[in-house]
Order: structure tokens, then sequence, then C-alpha cells
């Protein structure tokens, strides 16, 4: 939940920063837009469902995930508006709802209740749920983010030292989240345990694609380029098949 909420956060701004510096025209901007406000939304209906423990503080630590989420949404929403050229639709809305949305992720990121380990009491059936519902949205904003930060690099939106800032922090999103899944995947069996393995799979061939783009800004030779663009491929055959998820 906590790596999708800044891979998130991070995609928001990059859609608007590339949207801002006229890289992407309203059709392409408005497909990203569409995309993030649909895996946003999913995110918030999810977490509606999610049994919180009657602890005071466990409360407000999802209330605060979802006024997160709702201040990405609103970015969102101004950005498409500024997209569309409705009246009044300013960017420094835009600004103001994402730099909030950046506070209160930095708020979160020292919660206790993020960083507190409880055992899990709820069932195998509710558990296989709830990593249902991370395993697309895990693959779709690394694949997504990494493909914003190269956009804004070839298109010069990005120097060389915010893409590697961007990537480096995307690139320990997802060796965080590998990690945890090969926890989970000890605890499989059958096909549960093939299904882990192939989201495995596809975050290391998008973890590749980060570290040969980044080795591409650093070096700018050539044979980076066209192995990021086979990578790019290959990483899109593993978030295809849980792509609608």
């Amino acid at each position: 939940m906590g790596n999708q909420l800044f891979q998130a956060y991070y995609c928001v701004g990059l859609v608007g920063d590339l949207y801002r510096a006229n890289v992407y025209k309203k059709g392409k901007a408005r497909r990203v837009i569409r995309l993030l406000h649909s895996m946003l939304k999913r995110e918030k209906k999810f977490i509606k469902k999610v049994r919180i423990g009657r602890g005071r503080k466990q409360k407000a630590l999802y209330r605060h995930i979802r006024a997160t989420i709702d201040l990405l949404l609103l970015a969102l929403q101004s950005l498409d508006q500024n997209v569309q050229g409705r009246v009044g639709a300013k960017i420094k809305q835009f600004l103001q709802y994402r730099n909030a949305a950046a506070q209160d992720l930095s708020k979160l990121l020292q919660h206790r209740g993020l960083k507190r380990r409880r055992r899990y009491g709820g069932g195998r059936r509710r558990a296989m749920g709830y990593l249902n519902q991370h395993l697309g949205p895990d693959l779709a904003y690394g694949y997504l983010l990494i493909g914003l930060v190269a956009d804004g690099y070839f298109q010069l939106v990005l120097n060389q030292a915010r893409t590697k800032d961007y990537l480096s922090t995307n690139l320990r999103l997802l060796q965080s989240g590998s990690k945890s899944l090969s926890y989970v995947q000890m605890g499989m069996r059958g096909s549960d345990r093939n299904t882990i393995q192939r989201v495995r799979n596809g975050m290391n061939a998008i973890y590749q694609m980060g570290i040969v783009l980044g080795q591409f800004s650093r070096t700018r030779k050539r044979v980076y380029l066209q192995r990021y663009q086979m990578l790019r491929r290959l990483a899109w055959r593993h978030v295809q098949p849980f792509a609608g998820r």
C-alpha cells in the first residue's frame, strides 16, 4: 500500500510536468490521467473494505491514507481540467494539491503504524484477496513510472540528476516489493506460488529497465538505449496479464 502511494505520487507529478513542458499533448496526457485516476479510485475502494482494528491510532492511519489518495485524485482532476482547457482551471491548483499530497506522504513515512509488525489473523481467503488487489498495481505503477521518467529524460524535461533521483527511489520500491513477495511465496503452493513468481519476474524486468535507463543517462551509449527498449517490451509482456486486475 505504501509503495503504491509513493509511486502514484511520482506518476501524478511527472505527467503534470510532461504536460506543462508540452511533451505530452492533450490525448496522451488524458490517457495517463485516466489510468492513474482509475488505479487510485480502486485503491480507495479497497481501503474502505479493509477491516481496521479498534485502535484509535490505527483508524487515524487509515483516515490519513484515504485523505492522501483524495489529494492525489484532486490533483489529477485539476490537471485534467487544465488539459481540457476549462474556464477557471489553473495549473497552480494542481501544484497545490500535489504539494499537499507530498506533505501528507512525508508524515505517513514517520507513522509508527507503518513500521510496527503485526500478526495477521484474517485467514487465507482474505489474505489472497488483499494480495490479488496489489499484484497488478505493483507492476503497473513501476512500469508506468519508469516510462514517465524516460519520457522526461529523453525530452529534456528531467536532467541527469533528477532522472537519477526518480530512478533510485523507484528501484528501491521495486526491490522492497519483490522482497516482500518472496516471503509470501514461501508460504504458497501450486498455482498461487507460480502467480507470485510471475509477478516477481515482472518486477525484475521493470527493475532492469530502470537500471539500464540510468546507465544510458550516465554514459549516453547507444547500446544501453537499445537494451532499454528491449527490456521495456519484455517488461510489458509481464505487466499485460495483470493490467486488468
